[in-house]
């Protein structure tokens, strides 16, 4: 027979995801509007706090780590990878929120488009024939890496 929650656990519950989704939608709007030196900033301290607080993953990277590296990896640089992994997946998490709504506006801010292209691409459009369009992938990854 399976268990069921108490009326006050699953009310709890629904406080506790609800409260941590406001958090969430609270955390997305102030990193929209936060400068990005000082959304870096952030992150770099936020991710320093999860590796403390998130024994969890710290345990996982510890294991990743071990299996990589074996014994190449003094224990001291694979903790500073770990860290550093952690610190790169939070900057990632923020960066996206910051650059959310992608609007033509936002997106002109990191990327150009030369005008030749821009004039074929609305002409196709204008004229229902469309367009395909072949670019590289500059990734949320990439971009990291030239802010590192």
């Amino acid at each position: 027979m399976a268990r069921t929650k108490s009326k006050a656990r699953r009310w709890g519950t629904k406080l506790v995801e609800g409260a941590f989704y406001h958090t969430l939608v609270a955390v997305a709007v102030l990193c929209r509007w936060t400068p990005t030196p000082l959304l870096l900033a952030g992150a770099w301290i936020l991710g320093n706090v999860v590796y403390v607080f998130d024994r969890r993953g710290r345990r996982a990277g510890r294991q990743n780590t071990d299996i990589v590296y074996g014994d190449r990896k003094t224990p001291r640089e694979k903790r500073h990878i770990v860290r550093a992994s952690i610190r790169g997946t939070v900057r990632s998490i923020l960066i996206l929120l910051h650059a959310a709504p992608m609007t033509a506006e936002r997106i002109g801010r990191w990327v150009d488009v030369p005008d030749e292209l821009g004039t074929v691409l609305r002409d196709g459009a204008r004229e229902a024939h469309g367009a395909i369009v072949v670019s590289g992938h500059v990734g949320n990854w990439e971009v990291l890496l030239g802010l590192a």
